[in-house]
């Protein structure tokens, strides 16, 4: 974990404070300028891979590499860059456009809160095109 701190672009103790709500107090919603960029532009497609990589998720083994690369594959399957599947699934799980690397952040999590937070995203997108 201080490796990913460190590595996070956190310097000061009130960043840290607020960067870390979204891991250890349930997620209590999303922050409209990451929503904007991450979400609206194709709130459809996003429902969709949001849905997709929730089923990846559930069938990946719960460690780094085999996590990263079922994100990876699921990106090369759909023919994006990575940062197009990371990048929602980021907002989706933190809330927040910033976080550590993706593949920590799921660590964090855990696969249950993890699954739970991207699941909860996917509503919200239902909702919202409603």
């Amino acid at each position: 974990l201080p490796d990913m701190i460190i590595n996070s672009g956190i310097t000061t103790e009130q960043q840290f404070l607020y960067g870390s709500q979204g891991y250890l107090a349930p997620l209590e919603g999303y922050d409209p300028k990451a929503v904007r960029k991450a979400w609206r532009r194709d709130p459809a497609w996003t429902t969709s891979l949001l849905t997709e990589i929730s089923a990846v998720l559930g069938r990946a083994p719960w460690r780094e590499e085999p996590l990263e690369e079922a994100l990876r594959g699921l990106a090369s399957d759909r023919n994006v860059g990575a940062g197009k599947v990371f990048q929602p699934l980021r907002v989706a799980l933190t809330g927040v456009s910033a976080s550590p690397g993706i593949v920590d952040v799921l660590m964090i999590l855990g696969r249950d809160r993890s699954l739970r937070r991207v699941d909860a995203a996917v509503s919200q997108l239902r909702k919202a095109s409603n």
